[in-house]
């Protein structure tokens, strides 16, 4: 069994207001360490200093390493190592459990120290406010999670299974659901007033379905010392978003130069005829595999209906690499940041969506995911 040796932050905190470590830069987060039982290579992923995602590598020798991060404002980092994915055919299901997860501050040093000896990180490291209040959560919600996803990973790839076992698991992963929703909860109740707390929030919001009632209740019991925080930033983007693009509201404007054909496009110079809006990403096996039914759709009803993609991509060069290869040869635009994060503004918690604007500018109906009979239904209203 893991045993974790040493883990400490170089000063302790009080508030967001960092009480740092002279020797570091404002700028800079420093994660150091020695760790067993992981990859010599490692991942670590955050926002830099343009509050942009960012990926290093980290690489560990007898498992020592230092990595220092340029970064802007407190946040949660996660470093994975390959040893942990969850691996089902040529793909791996993601979990946060196959990640070393804390919270960064700028001007602060985190150094961390054990052995990884099971089949998920279970080091939560503390120290300093912060991350003693996220590891309450980490601690908690890894072993439940990690058990969870090797049901579903055994349902996909035991051929030994029977039918009554893959459902037996099932039922597992029913309860485990519950048990890790009851833990979000339970957290968000006594801690969301935490850069932690705050990051679980939009997480949730984005991959569970949080209602934005909710969300908005959440937002209220902030401290103001985190309101400036991005997290915070775009929870209140999205609880805007979802209002602004409920069914039967005005659907936001949607102007930019982001555009595949390099050519300004303005959605208000499509008044008059449906429009469906595809939010979907190169990496988006399910938007991808739905696109060919999507285009026959808009053919059948050229007359009437306009597409418009919407792309949420780290690289716009392999958007539009993939673009200059495909065939999907509608209005093409990419995702960007402020008003031109669509993401947010229309409140997208996964892809692919889809939304159908009336010809007077009315949203009329939203899809996560692909549904069969989706299009049967869009016939149905652009047809009443």
């Amino acid at each position: 069994m893991k045993r974790l040796l040493f883990i400490g932050i170089v000063c302790g905190l009080g508030s967001l207001a960092a009480c740092t470590n002279k020797t570091i830069p404002q700028d800079t987060f420093v994660f150091e360490g020695n760790l067993g039982g992981t990859d010599k290579k490692m991942m670590v992923m955050y926002e830099d200093t343009l509050q942009q995602r960012a990926y290093e590598e980290i690489e560990l020798v007898d498992g020592k390493f230092r990595k220092e991060l340029k970064i802007a404002e407190p946040q949660v980092v996660s470093v994975s190592s390959n040893r942990f994915f969850k691996t089902v055919g040529n793909g791996f299901i993601p979990c946060n459990s196959a990640y070393l997860m804390f919270v960064a501050q700028p001007g602060q040093a985190l150094s961390v120290e054990g052995t990884l000896q099971r089949d998920f990180v279970d080091i939560y490291p503390s120290g300093d406010p912060e991350n003693d209040i996220f590891r309450e959560y980490t601690s908690a919600m890894h072993p439940a999670l990690n058990a969870c996803v090797n049901l579903m990973v055994a349902n996909q790839t035991d051929s030994t299974l029977t039918l009554e076992a893959k459902a037996a698991n099932e039922r597992q992963i029913g309860e485990y659901d519950r048990e890790m929703q009851d833990i979000r909860i339970a957290f968000l109740d006594k801690h969301v007033s935490s850069v932690g707390g705050l990051w679980l929030l939009e997480d949730m919001l984005i991959r569970t379905p949080t209602g934005m009632d909710e969300a908005e209740r959440y937002l209220k019991q902030v401290d103001p010392k985190y309101t400036s925080l991005t997290y915070y930033k775009n929870i209140a983007a999205r609880v805007q978003g979802a209002r602004a693009t409920a069914i039967g509201q005005e659907t936001p404007a949607i102007r930019t130069s982001r555009t595949y054909d390099g050519k300004p496009f303005n959605l208000e110079e499509w008044r008059g005829k449906y429009v469906l809006i595809d939010f979907w990403g190169t990496w988006c096996g399910a938007c991808i595999a739905g696109m060919p039914e999507m285009k026959a759709f808009a053919a059948k009803h050229a007359d009437k209906l306009m597409l418009l993609g919407i792309a949420q991509e780290r690289d716009e060069s392999t958007w539009r690499k993939y673009l200059s290869k495909s065939e999907w040869d509608w209005k093409q635009i990419i995702s960007g940041e402020g008003d031109e994060d669509y993401i947010l503004r229309f409140n997208v918690q996964g892809f692919p969506t889809k939304i159908l604007i009336g010809p007077d500018g009315r949203i009329l109906k939203r899809l996560v995911g692909e549904e069969p009979g989706f299009y049967v239904e869009l016939e149905e209203l652009m047809n009443d």
